[in-house]
């Protein structure tokens, strides 16, 4: 209400069943959508739909694809009568490479090579050995480590995110990838919790108009059905 908006539509996007987004419009006066328009929304919707699905098989092909020629580029630097922990911490550059990153980590019982921002030595052998207690099944990752690791909540700007890959060898092997906190602030205007609340009770209580329109507030979460599912507009009583 304190947007001005007295009327909304919003076409679902849908992607293998899964609600991927919305686009949503807004009137600042009551305006019901003919059928042709809800037609050519449903048509757009089921575009959008198959080209993001598209998208996203080719990112993913891309990524493996990427993966596989740095892991064939990793190895082709191994020598053959070298320990593996040795060939590791000699490619460690190429490693941390592997994924998107600000640090990287080859830790076993008293030794650690690192690269890029860290945590210090002692936070990272603490770290190492709650991985190996853990049933992780050697892989273990986290976007907010300090919710998982509570002494990470003590370093953030080194260590926020974790991927952590143990090996299983007689001395096991970790390899770690982690990235700090980002911050992000943002200017846009803020709703007042109590117009909000008083916005969503009178958009749910508003009559359904002669043209099959619902309140948006009051619809349920879009689902697979949303691929053929109209607009719906909100339309204030």
């Amino acid at each position: 209400a304190n947007m001005g908006v007295r009327a909304s539509a919003s076409v679902s996007l849908v992607v293998d069943g899964v609600l991927w987004g919305l686009i949503a419009c807004h009137n600042s006066s009551p305006k019901p959508l003919p059928e042709d328009i809800r037609a050519a929304c449903r048509t757009l919707a089921g575009v959008m739909s198959r080209q993001l699905r598209n998208k996203e098989e080719l990112v993913t092909y891309q990524e493996r694809l990427r993966l596989r020629n740095a892991m064939e580029s990793v190895t082709s630097h191994f020598a053959v009568r070298r320990p593996l922990e040795n060939n590791l911490r000699r490619c460690i550059n190429e490693l941390q490479a592997l994924f998107p990153c600000n640090g990287f980590a080859v830790i076993s019982d008293e030794t650690i090579s690192a690269t890029g921002i860290l945590p210090d030595t002692k936070s990272l052998h603490q770290l190492h050995d709650w991985l190996r207690a853990g049933n992780h099944g050697g892989i273990f990752s986290s976007a907010l480590l300090g919710r998982d690791y509570s002494p990470a909540a003590d370093w953030p700007e080194r260590c926020a995110g974790l991927l952590a890959i143990t090996l299983p060898l007689r001395t096991p092997i970790c390899l770690l990838w982690r990235r700090v906190e980002i911050i992000r602030r943002s200017n846009g205007p803020e709703i007042p919790t109590k117009t909000m609340q008083t916005a969503t009770a009178s958009c749910a209580r508003a009559r359904l108009s002669e043209h099959g329109s619902r309140p948006s507030a009051g619809t349920a979460p879009a689902g697979p059905a949303s691929r053929n599912r109209p607009p719906v507009a909100c339309v204030a009583s």
